[in-house]
């Protein structure tokens, strides 16, 4: 049990006359992330699910997918996010369209190596174009990491008894 309780991310918060928010659970950051969604405005205060300018690092990549979902559907205005510049409410339909674009490339690459291939491996095929800093590759193996979880689930991968993937 993750000792979040059913009313976890639920609460409307009235600050002040003007000024109300609503708590809206976004698990995937961490599995305790919320954003608050500022009703007068419909803007979301978004902490760390989505960052102003930089792309943001998560704990569940499916969880992420469905919290960022959630978020667009409320087609917020603007979004103030917990670094950064605040942006336009379209930023999260960019923010899922970049993750759903990287997880095309893991799976292609997946299904274009010709044998199993490890973590390591698929994330310098996948990001062997986009000038990656060193100091940024773990993070990113990481990402490839969950989102393989992701296509695991999905059925679309599978993980050998000797910790490499291949494609289903």
């Amino acid at each position: 049990s993750s000792g979040i309780n059913a009313e976890y991310g639920q609460q409307v918060i009235e600050v002040s006359e003007d000024c109300t928010l609503r708590v809206i659970h976004t698990p995937g950051h961490t599995e305790d992330s919320i954003c608050l969604h500022l009703l007068e405005e419909n803007s979301i205060i978004s902490g760390d699910t989505i960052l102003g300018g930089s792309s943001a690092e998560f704990s569940n990549y499916t969880h992420y997918i469905n919290s960022l979902s959630r978020l667009r559907d409320l087609t917020p205005v603007r979004v103030y996010p917990g670094h950064g510049q605040v942006e336009e409410g379209s930023v999260i339909d960019k923010y899922i369209s970049h993750r759903q674009d990287r997880e095309r490339q893991v799976l292609t690459a997946l299904r274009s190596s010709q044998s199993q291939v490890g973590v390591k491996g698929l994330t310098e095929k996948v990001y062997e174009n986009d000038n990656l800093h060193p100091q940024l590759f773990g993070a990113a193996q990481g990402i490839v990491g969950l989102m393989l979880e992701k296509l695991r689930a999905d059925g679309t991968a599978r993980e050998t008894e000797n910790g490499f993937w291949v494609a289903t």
